[in-house]
């Protein structure tokens, strides 16, 4: 798929999505090629307010995100971001400054071997999942044990309209995600980026 300039995800015998490689992977049109292209942190929630195409979403799990979207203040949305564009730095890191709008403090619990990757497991709450590299896991700071702060970007956000739940034909209502176990510890608002 990295050759492709397009590239089409068939599910159920029908084409349910066709577009670039980056549209595809990080603007999935269900949850359904959300989950086949790898997309881990799938959430719901409500547009609280809406500046200039910078959303703020409360989520069901109580977190603040934001996002650039033009859906307005009031729509119920589906939230997805890629586990990959979470970047972990130690809380007291001074170089932590970045344009991330979406930053969550928590502790390192686990750090579990996926292939080329790794996946620390933070207990801010939800989001986000990561994925990281081996050899950025290996900085310090980053061990188990470690207060770290999970940081993305708004534009690495994408929203679509919620649907009804069984709205859909063959459908059924939206999977949830299934390591959110607890409502959000610590959201470190960033409100002076636009990332």
């Amino acid at each position: 798929m990295v050759l492709a300039d397009r590239i089409g995800v068939m599910m159920g015998g029908a084409i349910v999505q066709i577009g670039t490689p980056e549209e595809v992977f990080s603007k999935p049109v269900s949850d359904e090629v959300a989950s086949f292209v790898g997309v881990e942190n799938i959430l719901d929630g409500r547009i609280i307010s809406n500046t200039n195409n910078l959303a703020t979403i409360n989520t069901d799990e109580g977190c603040m995100i934001d996002a650039v979207s033009g859906y307005a203040e009031g729509d119920t949305v589906r939230i997805y971001h890629r586990p990959e564009d979470v970047t972990i730095t130690p809380d007291n890191d001074p170089a932590r400054k970045n344009s991330a709008r979406n930053c969550f403090a928590g502790k390192i619990t686990r750090i579990t071997p996926f292939g080329a990757m790794v996946r620390p497991k933070i207990n801010c709450g939800s989001p986000p999942r990561v994925r990281t590299t081996k050899q950025s896991a290996k900085k310090p700071g980053l061990s188990v044990g470690s207060k770290v702060v999970a940081s993305f970007k708004a534009t690495t956000v994408h929203l679509i309209k919620a649907r009804d739940k069984g709205a859909e034909k063959g459908m059924g209502s939206h999977p949830t995600t299934t390591d959110i176990n607890s409502k959000c510890q610590t959201n470190v608002r960033n409100p002076n980026m636009m990332g």
